[in-house]
């Protein structure tokens, strides 16, 4: 039977060289799978990092754009309650000037709005029992405020004065001229307290 033997051992190689190609086919099918499965993995993960990266970025900048805006409304904010501040305290101490700079302060005012013309200046009854003797003549020794006469009678201030022309009014409390300049002296100020800042 070594005839058969020969048959069943050829038979035998056969097969076990069959299954050795389709072994050898399977692991490298199994490898390419697996590689190109890895390759896929790794391009989603770089896609995902990338997604995410940019989604931090987003936020990061984000967060710093509110935290700049926050902090730049609490500058102005600290800005305009600075400068409101100064406002009142120049105010207060213009109202408490000794009343010899007190009154030169309204004659450089009354020479400034009455301009030559015919008027009558009032004031509060504080400033009427303040009033310096001769200012009366002082006004009237002056080309811009000869025409202007003091009424003896107290008009409903608090400070500075009122220039009745007869048909118009012109209005200098001191709270009215700071109104009416307000925001070229709050420019003004403002560029006196922060320039360094600017």
């Amino acid at each position: 039977m070594p005839g058969l033997n020969e048959i069943l051992n050829t038979i035998q190689r056969t097969n076990d060289e069959k299954a050795e190609e389709i072994i050898r086919a399977a692991e490298k099918d199994g490898r390419e799978i697996v590689s190109k499965e890895q390759r896929s993995a790794e391009a989603q993960a770089q896609a995902l990092v990338k997604k995410a990266e940019k989604r931090l970025e987003r936020e990061y900048d984000s967060s710093v754009s509110s935290l700049y805006s926050s902090q730049n409304r609490a500058l102005l904010s600290a800005k305009v309650d600075a400068v409101n501040s100064v406002v009142a305290e120049a105010l207060a101490r213009l109202e408490n000037l000794p009343d010899e700079e007190y009154f030169d302060m309204i004659f450089s005012l009354a020479k400034e709005y009455a301009a030559g013309d015919e008027c009558v200046m009032w004031l509060s009854e504080k400033d009427l029992k303040s009033l310096p003797k001769g200012f009366s003549d002082r006004l009237g020794g002056c080309k811009d405020t000869e025409n202007i006469s003091v009424c003896t009678k107290p008009f409903d201030i608090k400070n500075g004065f009122v220039l009745d022309f007869g048909e118009t009014c012109e209005n200098c409390t001191l709270d009215a001229i700071v109104r009416d300049r307000e925001q070229t002296l709050r420019d003004e100020i403002a560029a006196l307290l922060f320039e360094k800042a600017v």
